[in-house]
């Protein structure tokens, strides 16, 4: 039997309360938490991954916060946002679609309080388009301690979301720029215009170099160029003094004036003769004018009259008179006693194929004399044409023959350029000292990459790697190169007033006075 001891009743309160108190202790809810602060300015940095884009993020600390919040939307006003809880003060957000803008905030947390957002911070990652090939602009040559030099000032198109650019180059007569020995010039964006630009100093003069541009954004590299070759003055070509040379503008026109495919004469004929006044060159050298099969039309004749007032003819040649050479009456005269003649270019067959005629003028004031001949050789791009043309061109030198003197201008359309597969007619000519004006220009007044010939295309046809400039205009050694472009009226890259499918060609020059 148990037996129960009495407590007495004070005691026995005093303990119910102080268990009371304990039970209480322990069921009464925790302080509640602080909500924290606010977040300052995300710093968003995208890049490519893949197909993908990959924006790395980072905030400063939160006051109170335990942990952070990231949020993500292609809303800026954040609707219906992805959401990532982190620790630290960086996350980055994998696997984001290209071609979207993406729109992120941060929030600091602590328990079940979350912070203000920070403000909205929006990037978006695309990967930068292919460039467009460089052009040359220009290029100097100087002296320096080590021997003459030469400065490309070059230019492209900028591109949409390149914040710069690298350039490369190499000397390079396997046309390759990728390869070892390659410089790299890396280029901020300019920011304005369309057009960017730097300059490539110190290039050894007389060699060819080749380019290649991409842009640098947010996500990346983009796409590199296609090249473009350039070959650099030589050293012998330089600028002048002007006390010691004449400054002699030429242009080169193949006007397609009577020739089967041609437009209409008619139509064209005076705007043809004003743009020669409006150009104003003191040596105009003229392909395919002549007279139609059906003596109807007389583009020679009606030119020689349109522009009598201020042009006489030096020479003429070909069945119809096709080729002519006019000179500035104020500022030229013919030499009586120099060399002059035509001479006419035929196949294997006996076929007239083209042909030249050649005149020596004189500087009125100077008594400098040049000979300058209008010429045009066999069109066609097979390997037997290009012979022939080099055939043609050997065959003119000799009949210009030692009697021209050392000032001599071949101006004409060559139906090659360094774009064809082989150039035989140009390279001969440079391995008897003469050069190409599209090679030794000091600056460059039409963008390089524009084709003389278009074809009667209004939108610019282009090509990259040299320029397809069969209009030509031939130098020997001594003369130096001021400028060159090709004349033709444009706006937006579409010509806006064809006259020919040939754009004239117009070229400064510097002559040594002799």
């Amino acid at each position: 039997m148990t037996r129960w001891t009495r407590v007495p009743l004070a005691l026995l309160l005093g303990a119910v309360l102080a268990i009371t108190a304990t039970v209480a202790g322990t069921a009464t809810p925790a302080q509640a938490a602080a909500k924290p602060g606010p977040v300052g300015a995300v710093t968003a940095t995208g890049r490519l991954a893949g197909g993908k884009a990959n924006v790395a993020l980072s905030w400063p600390k939160a006051t109170g916060a335990r942990s952070y919040q990231v949020l993500w939307s292609t809303s800026p006003a954040m609707r219906k946002p992805h959401k990532a809880g982190v620790r630290k003060r960086s996350y980055t957000v994998r696997g984001l679609a290209l071609g979207r803008t993406w729109c992120f905030q941060v929030r600091g947390v602590n328990g079940r309080k979350l912070g203000k957002r920070s403000p909205v911070v929006c990037r978006r990652v695309d990967r930068v388009g292919q460039a467009s090939p460089v052009w040359v602009h220009a290029q100097q040559l100087r002296s320096t301690a080590s021997g003459p030099r030469v400065d490309l000032t070059v230019r492209w198109p900028r591109l949409a979301g390149a914040t710069s650019y690298e350039l490369d180059y190499r000397q390079a007569n396997d046309l390759v720029v990728q390869a070892a020995g390659k410089a790299t010039q890396r280029v901020p964006s300019s920011g304005a215009g369309g057009e960017q630009e730097t300059v490539v100093p110190g290039l050894l003069p007389n060699r060819t170099y080749c380019f290649q541009v991409r842009g640098m954004g947010g996500g990346g590299p983009g796409l590199r160029s296609q090249r473009h070759c350039k070959v650099t003055m030589p050293a012998d070509r330089g600028p002048l003094s002007p006390s010691a040379s004449i400054d002699v503008n030429v242009t080169s026109w193949n006007i397609c004036a009577v020739v089967s495919g041609c437009h209409a004469w008619g139509p064209r004929r005076d705007g043809i003769a004003k743009r020669i006044r409006a150009l104003s060159s003191d040596l105009v050298a003229i392909q395919e004018a002549g007279m139609n099969s059906g003596h109807t039309v007389d583009a020679t004749a009606d030119l020689n009259r349109l522009l009598s007032a201020d042009y006489g003819v030096g020479c003429t040649s070909g069945l119809g008179r096709d080729r002519i050479l006019y000179y500035k009456k104020s500022t030229y005269r013919v030499v009586p006693s120099g060399a002059s003649g035509d001479t006419i270019f035929k196949d294997g067959a006996g076929r007239y194929v083209g042909g030249a005629c050649w005149v020596t003028v004189e500087d009125l004031a100077t008594q400098t004399p040049i000979t300058v001949a209008s010429l045009h050789l066999k069109v066609g791009s097979t390997t037997a044409d290009d012979d022939q043309r080099r055939a043609e061109a050997a065959q003119l030198v000799r009949a210009i023959g030692a009697g021209a003197g050392d000032r001599v201008l071949l101006v004409g359309d060559f139906n090659s350029s360094r774009s064809r597969p082989t150039d035989k007619s140009g390279d001969y000519l440079v391995d008897i000292g003469m050069r190409d004006s599209y090679d030794i220009a000091a600056r460059y007044d039409s963008k390089t990459h524009y084709a003389s010939a278009h074809g009667w295309g209004v939108v610019a046809g282009t090509t990259t790697m040299w320029g397809a400039h069969v209009d030509r205009v031939f130098s020997t050694p001594g003369i130096h190169v001021a400028s060159w472009r090709v004349a033709e009226p444009m706006s937006g890259g579409r010509y806006t007033d064809l006259l020919s499918d040939h754009g004239p060609l117009q070229v400064a020059l510097q002559v040594p006075i002799s």
